[in-house]
């Protein structure tokens, strides 16, 4: 018995000492004010009233910094009115609104909601955020159901392997185990977490990356750790069923649309048993299947895929080459089978799968509960796509929906609202030839005009001439088309009178009052078209009333700079009023970028200088004095800052990038070749390293 005692004795020390001492170390971090919070929504005061808003730092839990995305700003109630419907939007990217969320699913869907049931007030937020994935919306569905949610809508997939914890991210026998993910998450969520953490964090970049940090995340078909990403997704989705359920909301589950016929595998691999012999072998028969179907020899380029096909049938390209063949030839179904084919076996997995979407399909179904329902995006969009196949008629590029395409997915999710919010006044809109006349109006709702489309064909190009879309097939035919876009959208706009427009946009925001989008959007059109004093008034107009709205106080802040007025456009960025108050550096940062991008870039200096008082080795104030410098035709200066810039950062392409056009001023042209070249070495996809 002595014996058994000791025994239990010490394994009672081997527990409680590290757990002791742990407990330790995180009562000192919190006596000395270590950490940052870890919910997604976080308590502020603001202007002597409690309002609770989105914790920008809230996804460093699970990536690092530089792979970190803030989610978009948000206040809230902890509470609502009885009369208002509040529905959370859970997911990455594509449900967040990407590649602008003034035209995405969350925007539009509450436009919508409002229009066809008038009367009653819906809030739709948008807590969805880009790059994140279902081990992260299972941690925000937690946090949400606390603010009195009627509904969740989950709509993501794109990110279950290129995200946080995918199959790539921990060893094979840890990564198979969700309970080994979850402890991780929980532990990161600790001060001490965070204190290690921290010390990872201190020499990374700060720059987003987009999609080109995570082109090593290469997964192939029929990899086992799929399977165990599956698990995780599907256990994921079950979670935030569990959490809405306890809040008394509903939840509706959406299938994920992705681009078929108009994009091409982001990654190919051959299968590992192949030899190089036979890979070979293989290469040739494509490159003449892919001549002869580049000179629209479609049966003929057919038989040699087909004998590349035996060799080989896990290779992405050669089923996507396939789909379009089919597709030339009229076979749609054998196209629509070949394009799903190329998705599924994609390498580089930015788009969800096909079994992502019949896991979702699975877990609508076998929850017996009315508070879930399915909204097939997938189906219902295909289903208005010529030939019954997702592509460019709908989505923008791989998974994020154009106008026409986040209005068709509104629609079917505001069908699936019907059946489990318990509000009878949703009025379910019909799919009937009308049903246009419904997306005009919403249009002019939300101004998504020639402008909008304009400034989003421009955002759009520039994406694409980056990784990983430059190393996709016939990548050089798409930017054609895409240019012929912006060319198409420039002279359309030209043609539009601005006076004409802005009287548009006055009637709009008059029907409209507060919406913050619509006063926003309208303020930046007067600001670009010279009319900071209109801009100024309209805004802190709006902010009298409304004085939660981050994204009217930058664009105020803007027109203030603009019009001279630094010193009080910091103030408004960093007012206690805000409860997004920012820093005096950050604020500073943000007028800076501001003034240039308005033209302004000779008042920037000012706002330049004194962020360097802040910040001595501010990267961005260093290099835009040195443009600022090189413009006044200041060389000597323009060189100090751009060195000291590139003291601190050798690969800052920008700074590079001038310091060679600097050499050019001076006309000294070896010299420029040089840091042209180092620019390049920098980023190979810079436009202004390339053309230099």
């Amino acid at each position: 018995m002595r014996r058994w005692k000791v025994w239990m004795l010490r394994c009672a020390m081997v527990v409680l000492a590290p757990t002791l001492f742990l407990l330790l170390i995180e009562a000192v971090l919190w006596v000395a004010g270590f950490g940052r919070a870890t919910s997604f929504f976080v308590e502020r005061d603001s202007g002597g009233q409690t309002v609770y808003a989105t914790n920008e730092a809230f996804c460093l839990t699970f990536v690092p910094v530089d792979l970190s995305r803030a989610p978009e700003e948000a206040v809230l109630a902890a509470k609502h009115s009885d009369s208002t419907v509040r529905i959370f939007v859970l997911g990455g990217s594509a449900a967040a609104g990407d590649p602008d969320s003034d035209f995405g699913f969350c925007r539009i869907l509450e436009a919508m909601l409002t229009e066809l049931s008038p009367g009653r007030s819906f809030e739709v937020v948008n807590a969805a955020v880009t790059s994140m994935n279902s081990h992260v919306a299972r941690r925000i569905a937690a946090d949400c159901s606390g603010y009195a949610p009627d509904a969740f809508i989950v709509y993501m997939g794109n990110n279950e392997v290129v995200g946080p914890y995918g199959p790539r991210s921990l060893p094979r026998w840890l990564y198979r185990s969700t309970t080994v993910i979850r402890t991780i998450i929980a532990a990161k969520n600790t001060l001490t977490g965070q204190f290690i953490a921290s010390f990872g964090n201190s020499g990374q970049a700060k720059t987003w990356q987009g999609m080109e940090a995570f082109l090593e995340q290469e997964v192939m078909f029929g990899d086992s750790a799929l399977s165990d990403c599956y698990g995780h997704f599907e256990a994921n989705l079950g979670d935030i069923i569990t959490h809405a359920a306890d809040a008394g909301a509903g939840v509706v589950l959406c299938t994920v649309p992705t681009n078929m016929r108009s994009c091409p595998p982001f990654g190919s691999q051959h299968a590992e048993y192949l030899s190089d012999e036979t890979i070979a072998r293989w290469r040739k028969l494509f490159d003449r299947g892919r001549q002869l179907h580049k000179n629209k020899q479609f049966s003929e380029a057919i038989r040699e895929y087909q004998d590349a096909w035996e060799i080989d049938d896990k290779h992405a390209e050669l089923a996507f080459v396939r789909g379009k063949c089919a597709e030339a030839l009229g076979d749609l179904k054998s196209a629509s089978q070949y394009y799903t084919l190329a998705r599924d076996l994609d390498t580089l997995r930015f788009r969800a799968d096909s079994r992502i979407n019949e896991i979702v399909r699975q877990q609508a179904k076998a929850d017996s509960s009315a508070a879930v329902a399915l909204a097939d995006f997938e189906a219902e969009l295909s289903r208005h796509s010529p030939g019954n196949i997702l592509g460019a008629s709908l989505l923008r590029d791989h998974v994020h929906l154009n106008f026409r395409g986040n209005f068709l997915a509104a629609v079917t999710a505001i069908r699936a609202l019907g059946d489990v919010v318990a509000h009878s006044t949703i009025k379910i809109p019909t799919v009937t030839g009308d049903i246009y006349a419904l997306e005009k109006k919403l249009r002019r709702r939300l101004m998504y005009d020639i402008a909008a489309g304009y400034d989003l064909a421009v955002l759009m190009y520039r994406r694409k001439t980056r990784p990983p879309f430059i190393g996709q097939l016939d990548h050089e035919s798409e930017m054609s088309l895409l240019r012929h876009d912006v060319i198409r959208f420039r002279k359309a706009v030209g043609q539009s009178g601005a006076e004409v427009v802005e009287q548009e946009y006055l009637a709009i925001v008059r029907e409209t009052p507060d919406d913050e989008v619509l006063v926003r959007r309208l303020g930046a059109f007067q600001l670009k078209h010279k009319k900071p004093v209109q801009a100024i008034r309209r805004l802190e107009e709006y902010l009298k009333t409304s004085p939660y709205s981050l994204t009217v106080r930058k664009k105020l802040a803007d027109a203030l700079a603009y019009a001279g007025r630094s010193d009080h456009a910091v103030e408004i960025l960093t007012s206690s009023d805000n409860p997004f108050a920012w820093s005096e550096k950050r604020a500073l940062e943000h007028i800076g970028t501001e003034l240039i991008k308005n033209g302004r870039a000779m008042k920037s200096e000012d706002i330049y200088k004194r962020l360097l008082k802040l910040d001595e080795e501010n990267l961005d104030a260093l290099v835009n004095l040195g443009v600022a410098a090189i413009r006044n035709g200041k060389l000597d200066t323009a060189e100090e800052y751009l060195n000291r810039a590139l003291k601190i950062a050798p690969d800052r392409v920008d700074a590079l990038g001038n310091l060679a056009n600097y050499f050019v001023k001076r006309k000294e042209m070896v010299l420029a070749g040089e840091y042209f070249e180092k620019a390049v070495h920098a980023d190979p996809y810079d436009d202004m390293a390339r053309l230099g």
